[in-house]
């Protein structure tokens, strides 16, 4: 078990500044663990952190960032979501949002069209 494991398991959000620590770490299997495991924590203070990985050069700790933030982030974070949609090759970012709408009961249908070139 990793560190970043065992910190997701503590579940408390006095493990969040070390697993945003570990966000840095060249090991993407490391990365992928930190961020797996602020989604367990599930807090909201993870958010930023969890956008900006969005952003990781692996596609793995990307979307592991996404499904993070579809278990954690509020509607509040739509239009950002859609805004890396315009700007990313990866289409994971359409199940993130639905995952925030669905659990949200929040639907704004917009966010979720197909992306043309006057978007």
């Amino acid at each position: 078990m990793s560190a970043a494991d065992a910190l997701g398991k503590i579940g408390s959000d006095t493990a969040i500044p070390e697993l945003v620590k570990a966000l840095k770490d060249p090991n993407s299997y490391v990365r992928i663990s930190a961020v797996d495991a602020l989604g367990k924590i599930g807090s909201d203070t993870a958010i930023p952190e969890l956008v900006k990985a969005l952003k990781d050069p692996k596609y793995f700790v990307r979307r592991s960032a996404a499904d993070a933030l579809g278990n954690i982030a509020s509607p509040e974070l739509l239009p950002d979501l859609s805004q890396h949609i315009k700007t990313d090759e990866d289409i994971y970012l359409l199940n993130t949002i639905y995952a925030i709408q669905e659990r949200c009961k929040f639907y704004n249908y917009i966010l979720i069209q197909p992306i043309t070139e006057n978007n």
